[in-house]
């Protein structure tokens, strides 16, 4: 049960469409959970505030990084060795193998820019709900 429900932080960290093809979409949808004001739609500041509060999660050793130390066993299964790739491949600035929170907080916002078609810095629930079902239809090949 736990095993399960990191992977799922992990996948919802909602910075890279590479994870969002890996969990279905599912990525996309829990971009909502940015909403911290209940608007019904995800603002750009929103977004990076949520991504900060994910790097506490994925630091599960409280070491200030986010290296294979916090994976543990959970790199025994693919979905996990894939994220925390992909991961060092779109935060890991200086190539040290660790994604430290000032490269997590401050890295590429590739999901979301792919998401807010209109570019408006604005996440409406339409433009999440399309950005899902792109994923889901890349994933399903």
């Amino acid at each position: 049960m736990r095993t399960r429900f990191v992977i799922a932080i992990i996948v919802s960290m909602a910075a890279f469409p590479a994870a969002a093809q890996m969990g279905n979409g599912d990525v996309y949808s829990r971009i909502a959970q940015a909403d911290a004001n209940n608007d019904g739609a995800v603002s750009r500041p929103e977004f990076l505030a949520w991504r900060a509060s994910q790097f506490e999660r994925l630091d599960r050793n409280d070491d200030n990084v986010i290296s294979e130390s916090d994976f543990g066993r959970l790199l025994r299964f693919q979905r996990a060795v894939a994220v925390l790739q992909e991961t060092r491949g779109q935060f890991d600035r200086n190539r040290d193998g660790r994604v430290t929170r000032a490269e997590f907080v401050s890295g590429p916002t590739t999901a979301f820019n792919e998401a807010d078609t209109n570019n408006d810095n604005h996440l409406t629930r339409a433009e999440i709900e399309s950005a899902a079902a792109a994923a889901r239809a890349r994933f399903n090949r």
